[in-house]
């Protein structure tokens, strides 16, 4: 499986944003099959696709089961925007699985730069 995450900002206020996440997998043809219990997705939920999931909303005050990976990613990110905050920051430092997410953020930083 895998998972999606974007990160929306809020139209009014910069020290908001909207948290989207998917949980993704191919479709096994066997009655046996779970996901990973690390990706969140609720007990005997249908995987054959045949049922397509409600979508789910929370609230930054509620508190979303998102599966063991998900759950730390969301604990972190109040920590994470007070360091972005900060005078010791300079940027974001990427892991070499995230090059895409760098090559989008150079040239957002060139266009925003008018350099193109």
């Amino acid at each position: 499986g895998v998972f999606l995450m974007r990160f929306v900002p809020h139209a009014t206020d910069p020290e908001k944003f909207y948290y989207d996440t998917m949980t993704m997998f191919r479709y096994v043809d066997d009655p046996s099959y779970t996901v990973p219990g690390w990706m969140g997705l609720p007990e005997g939920m249908d995987v054959t696709g045949a049922i397509r999931p409600e979508i789910e909303h929370f609230s930054a005050e509620m508190d979303a089961d998102l599966g063991e990976v998900l759950n730390q990613d969301v604990d972190l990110i109040a920590s994470v925007q007070q360091g972005v905050k900060s005078r010791g920051f300079n940027g974001p430092l990427w892991c070499e699985q995230e090059d895409r997410i760098r090559h989008l953020h150079r040239e957002i930083d060139r266009y925003m730069d008018q350099d193109k």
